[in-house]
């Protein structure tokens, strides 16, 4: 990308690296559910826990994913690349 670009390759690694952090799996890092007998015990807690990890995800890569667009529009009017209107998700 441009030198003046909002966004650089350090900054999509490192979304990346905090959106595969927070997927649900990460959940079992934490302590109450760090084994499947806890998983078992807390099921109700850990579904929860997976779907607010999801949620934080999910979140980010909306609020990434409209950067990216953003910034595609701007260099679409400086020339710089040619692209179609719309970006499907």
């Amino acid at each position: 990308m441009a030198q003046n670009s909002q966004i650089d390759k350090n900054k999509i690694e490192k979304t990346l690296i905090e959106c595969r952090r927070l997927l649900p799996r990460s959940v079992t890092d934490l302590d109450q559910f760090s084994s499947p007998e806890k998983i078992k015990d807390n099921y109700s807690s850990f579904i929860r826990e997976c779907h607010k990890s999801w949620k934080e995800v999910e979140n980010s890569i909306v609020e990434k994913t409209l950067l990216l667009e953003k910034e595609l529009e701007r260099l679409k009017k400086t020339r710089k690349i040619h692209l179609p209107r719309r970006i499907a998700i």
